[in-house]
């Protein structure tokens, strides 16, 4: 049995021997990592790097930032061009407040609140789903949510 073992051990000795390890990066003198050392040990000059790792870093990381950051204000743009803003976002955090404050101060009028905002609400929100492309979002309607809420302002009316 422990001659099995030797022979496995030989063979793996052998199999690892055979790959050969990957180049390893490694400063020279003056702290630039513009060379490399092979599986033969010998030292191989890299050309056209002449920056430390950390500036190299620092250059791919800045050019990725900055993509990103151009990237996100043309999205940001186009957003506003779109209707989303500023004034739009707070116009729609306080009316959360409002019907909130309606709803627990005030109950009994509530509906009134719920009314109003539904005849003014709803029908902006169909014009603009009608004039989006896809028009198949026009679909988006119908919805349990749209559908209950439109069923309760319609009950409200009548």
């Amino acid at each position: 049995m422990g001659s099995k073992q030797s022979k496995r051990s030989s063979k793996i000795g052998k199999e690892s021997s055979a790959v050969a390890p990957a180049p390893t990066y490694f400063p020279n003198t003056e702290g630039h990592y513009n060379s490399f050392e092979d599986s033969s040990g010998s030292t191989l000059p890299q050309q056209g790097i002449s920056r430390t790792a950390s500036q190299a870093f620092r250059a791919g990381s800045s050019e990725a930032v900055q993509a990103v950051l151009t990237r996100v204000e043309a999205l940001a743009q186009k957003r506003v061009r779109d209707g989303f803003s500023e004034f739009n976002f707070s116009l729609g955090v306080l009316n959360c407040f409002l019907v909130t404050f309606t709803f627990c101060a005030y109950p009994q009028h509530f509906w009134i609140l719920f009314l109003a905002e539904s005849c003014v609400l709803f029908p902006l929100k169909i014009v603009t789903l009608s004039r989006t492309k896809p028009l198949n979002n026009v679909l988006y309607l119908l919805d349990y949510c749209w559908v209950t809420n439109m069923a309760g302002t319609i009950f409200l009316f009548f």
